[in-house]
């Protein structure tokens, strides 16, 4: 099977591969199965790129997004202690995210506030919104260098405390709650597989559970040795009214910096807000250095509209991605790539 590859008009990612027009092959298995330098010139790219488009291969499912994964030799992981509602619909493939379709969900670098992250991520598109719904990505390399030194010199000093508030139950649209994080009811259980994360757990009262501990704010790339913004400090703190300016919805996001500001001056009157992050040493990260990441996130961020069929493949400790408000209908199926 011959491809073409290209990327979208003034963007370096993602890479855009798709078959050439009269190919016979409507799939991409027997091309990359055909021979090991097809899988070692895509990794090349993934890492040039920092993520992979796959356009009309018909990759829409779960079996075809494991074959795909299996043919590039990709070890699949679960989600333990993810944050996002999400079902599994095949062994170890999940839908992407199921925060209510009118939320942005920020962009992110998935599970970097846990010290059991992937290594890359797959999504593939079974059903493309009617409007919006795309997956933004950033560049994480980019979004560092963009970060006044002063940031990233207490984030690398302090390191970051992550907090997060559980609820007790099950099938929470908007939190996940503590059973389904660890697929258990027994409290021993998610006790056992906090401590082989090095998270601590406390219970409460009211039956939920609340999760601390600590994070780096940089890591290294493991193949280009280059310095990424990868934490999720932003996601944690409660500032989301910045991401719906970003996102064009100006009176809603002057609703939630009201919510904000009542958690920030009378928070002893209010439920706890499920997420909460300080600085290592329990020192309040100031909410400008939170509105500067998020504002060098956006500004290195770029973004494409799904088609069906579409298979994404992201470099996790390259590129951050998120989810924009939708309508209509949409179901992305993504897989947690632990090494590649």
């Amino acid at each position: 099977m011959r491809i073409d590859f290209t990327c979208f008009a003034n963007t370096k990612f993602p890479l855009v591969i798709t078959p050439q027009s009269g190919s016979d092959i409507p799939t991409m298995g027997p091309w990359l199965n055909k021979a090991d330098d097809q899988k070692k010139w895509l990794k090349e790219k993934l890492l040039e790129h920092g993520a992979i488009l796959f356009r009309g291969f018909h990759v829409q499912s779960a079996t075809a997004m494991h074959a795909f994964c299996d043919a590039i030799d990709a070890q699949l992981m679960d989600y333990p202690r993810g944050t996002s509602p999400r079902t599994e619909v095949g062994q170890q493939v999940y839908t992407s995210t199921e925060v209510p379709h009118n939320l942005p969900l920020p962009i992110h670098t998935e599970m970097s506030y846990t010290s059991v992250y992937p290594r890359a991520l797959a999504f593939c598109c079974v059903i493309p919104s009617q409007q919006g719904g795309e997956t933004p990505l950033a560049d994480m390399k980019k979004v560092l260098e963009r970060l006044p030194a002063q940031i990233v010199k207490e984030f690398e000093d302090k390191g970051i405390l992550y907090h997060q508030y559980c609820p007790s139950g099950h099938n929470n649209k908007r939190f996940k709650t503590w059973q389904d994080m660890f697929a258990t009811e027994d409290r021993k259980v998610a006790e056992q597989k906090c401590a082989e994360q090095n998270v601590t757990i406390e219970w409460l009262k009211d039956g939920s559970a609340k999760l601390t501990n600590s994070g780096m704010a940089i890591r290294q790339h493991p193949k280009t040795g280059e310095r990424i913004w990868f934490n999720q400090a932003h996601v944690f703190h409660p500032s989301m009214s910045a991401e719906f300016r970003y996102i064009g919805r100006p009176v809603m996001a002057w609703l939630v910096r009201q919510y904000e500001f009542l958690l920030e001056n009378f928070s002893g009157l209010m439920p706890p807000y499920p997420y909460g992050v300080t600085f290592g040493d329990g020192s309040i990260i100031p909410r400008e250095y939170i509105l500067a990441i998020r504002k060098a996130i956006w500004a290195e961020t770029v973004k494409f509209e799904w088609q069906q069929g579409d298979l994404l493949l992201v470099d996790n400790l390259r590129l951050g991605h998120g989810r924009l408000p939708f309508k209509g209908k949409r179901k992305i199926l993504a897989a947690l790539i632990k090494s590649l």
